[in-house]
């Protein structure tokens, strides 16, 4: 019996760790909800109450676990109390951080009594602090812990952290301006845009369709391409390496910033990451395994990956290149394989052609020439500067110093040739997409996202350095980078988290915005709106048409928020009435279509409310006005409005 309890689980834990983690969250769980139960049913407010309950019951719980951790232990096995302070005010404010959310969609959305509601969260803060205690805290300090075993305790806790924290935000944050305008497409389906490829219209189509109009619906098909994405870098890092390290692959895209947010935001991004990993995926299994039918998923990643963005062309001119570099891999040149492969790939985008040949070839004029055009800037600092963005400066210097150190070495046997391979589909996979960002970025300014999936190619290796290899002679740079990276990942998923709470919360502390860039009281101004266009459609006797006077994004935004539960009660179009530029709106709304009617212009900056060459579309034009956006009582940004009447083309 005594060797059955001393040995270790899959994640290295001793069952002793488990009934002593165990315990630790029930006994958080009867205080925090016995004091936090009280100070409600005593009138308190529902954050101050839960709050309350909690600090008071992790502060008992750790304090008497601290002594039984202690106990028994020889000095040099013991953990500083700076150390262990530190890794429980972690866990307690990632759990508070969670639990804080859940009460929100529980009342604020779900619209639970407060006491009722309560439990629950409450429950979710017990497991949170029994993962994080058996699995970072306790264990972690066991005599026998090895760096492989923390890892990947690591990684299950922050992973496990990551989902629930992006399912929990999908229904609570106001959509970003453009998850509106995508929801847009979606109202409007067709095989193609003028800005981007389908797959995201049809996505959102499906899943709005399937749990009806809300943010989580709209946000799904993002969560759900990121997992997509986690299991086939998964994977390749397995065929890679090993399993270790593909566990770690997935830690890496649960916390890297472009990950966290592709994994959360629902742009044409989503999709593509999926498919720019199940490129990668299939790719090695037909390079570097050799296998024939792996050439069918590459033809079908990319041509969904075209449907998505059209960025994923960079994997098929990179895997030009490799077929060219790699001496093994140009027997394909000679097979039908890969042009069956891109055969399939032309196939599957075949719908986008179809939508570009009937309107001008439209979409790839906008993205081709019309990016191009324009005054010269050199922005290559911008390309840097956004690597860092999406990957941390740490990240960033990890992946530098990989790109690096795949020089290559004398490949005298079957191993170290395979080796070497595996370096040069790295290299190749990652600096040729790179290589064309980077001579873009010499005449023209890129786009913060545009390199999230290059760094793909180098999470394997990545994942595979985290742990120092048997033998191996790192610098002290590398055993420095490693010691950093559990307190990294620890700042990320704090700042993730307090980010969207904060955003949540409305932004406080923080003065009005112009023209509310954030996901911060759309919903509070579609709510204003629509009372004006009913307040205009009682005076007139005429259903009026509301008018972004911006690109798309209050039309978008609008279009979503402006019609209660129902959404999309409002007509809505773009400012291409007057001759401006509404992207999509301009099909969606033809000129046409508002002749004789009225309309009601809505702009954050009254100067395009006020142009004379207003008059000439209207037969006359009402005074502007000038509304408060108003959020949890505070004033979050102002929007002004104007009725034209009878709109002339």
């Amino acid at each position: 019996m005594i060797g059955i309890l001393e040995q270790k689980t899959r994640l290295g834990l001793p069952p002793t760790a488990y009934s002593r983690c165990l315990a630790f969250g029930l006994g958080s769980l009867v205080p925090d909800l016995l004091l936090s139960g009280a100070l409600l049913a005593a009138g308190a407010g529902v954050a101050y109450a839960q709050v309350a309950g909690f600090a008071a019951a992790a502060m008992l719980t750790w304090t008497l676990n601290a002594r039984r951790f202690a106990a028994g232990r020889p000095d040099e096995q013991r953990i500083s109390p700076w150390a262990y302070g530190t890794q429980c005010l972690t866990i307690s404010l990632l759990a508070l951080i969670l639990r804080s959310a859940v009460l929100a969609l529980l009342t604020d959305i779900w619209h639970w009594p407060p006491l009722a509601a309560l439990p629950i969260p409450i429950a979710l803060t017990a497991i949170a602090h029994v993962m994080g205690g058996s699995l970072v805290v306790f264990a972690n300090h066991a005599p026998d812990a090895t760096p492989a075993d923390r890892w990947r305790r690591l990684t299950v806790a922050a992973v496990a952290y990551v989902v629930m924290l992006r399912l929990v935000f999908a229904g609570l944050v106001d959509l970003l301006p453009e998850e509106a305008y995508y929801w847009s497409y979606a109202r409007h389906l067709d095989i193609g845009y003028l800005d981007h490829p389908p797959l995201i219209a049809w996505l959102i189509a499906l899943s709005t369709w399937l749990l009806g109009q809300s943010e989580f619906a709209v946000r799904l098909p993002a969560f759900v391409s990121w997992l997509l994405a986690a299991y086939f870098m998964f994977r390749l890092t397995r065929n890679l390496f090993d399993k270790a390290a593909a566990s770690r692959s997935a830690l890496l895209l649960a916390v890297l910033p472009i990950y966290f947010a592709t994994g959360l935001i629902t742009t044409p991004d989503a999709p593509l990451y999926a498919a720019w990993a199940g490129s990668l995926f299939f790719l090695e299994r037909a390079l570097l395994a050799q296998r024939r039918a792996a050439w069918w998923g590459v033809g079908i990643c990319l041509g969904l990956g075209m449907l998505a963005k059209y960025t994923i062309a960079l994997v098929g001119v990179a895997t030009v290149a490799f077929l060219l570099f790699d001496r093994r891999s140009r027997r394909w040149l000679l097979g039908p394989e890969p042009y069956a492969a891109a055969l399939i790939a032309i196939l599957i985008f075949s719908p986008v052609l179809i939508w570009n040949a009937a309107h001008g070839w439209a979409s790839f004029v906008f993205q081709g020439p019309r990016r191009l055009s324009g005054d010269v800037r050199f922005s290559l600092h911008v390309l840097v500067g956004t690597a860092l963005i999406l990957l941390t400066p740490l990240g960033l210097a990890a992946a530098i110093g990989t790109l690096l150190s795949a020089r290559r070495e004398p490949a005298a046997t079957a191993e170290s040739r395979d080796s070497a391979r595996r370096r040069l589909f790295m290299l190749v996979f990652t600096l040729v997409p790179l290589l064309v960002f980077a001579v873009f970025s010499l005449r023209s300014l890129p786009m913060l996202n545009w390199t999230g999936p290059v760094w793909f190619a180098v999470i394997p290796f990545l994942a595979q350095n985290m742990i120092a290899q048997i033998g191996e002679n790192t610098g002290r740079w590398m055993r420095f980078g490693r010691r950093l990276a559990t307190p990294t990942i620890a700042i990320l998923l704090l700042f993730y988290g307090t980010s969207l709470l904060y955003i949540y919360a409305g932004l406080p502390g923080i003065g009005p915005f112009s023209g509310m860039p954030l996901p911060v009281a759309w919903e509070e101004m579609g709510n204003q709106v629509e009372t004006i266009a009913q307040k205009v459609q009682a005076e007139t006797a005429a259903e009026p048409l509301i008018i972004g006077m911006d690109r798309y994004w209050i039309a978008s935004e609008l279009s979503f928020y402006g019609g209660g539960e129902d959404h999309a009660r409002l007509k809505m179009g773009g400012r291409h009435l007057f001759g401006g530029q509404s992207l999509m709106w301009n099909f969606w709304l033809p000129r046409s279509a508002a002749v004789g009617r009225n309309l009601v212009l809505i702009g954050f900056d009254d100067a395009g409310l006020t142009n004379p060459a207003l008059a000439k579309y209207f037969a006359h034009l009402g005074q502007v006005c000038t509304e408060e956006i108003r959020k949890n009582g505070r004033v979050m940004g102002y929007f002004h409005w104007r009725v034209g009447f009878n709109y002339m083309e």
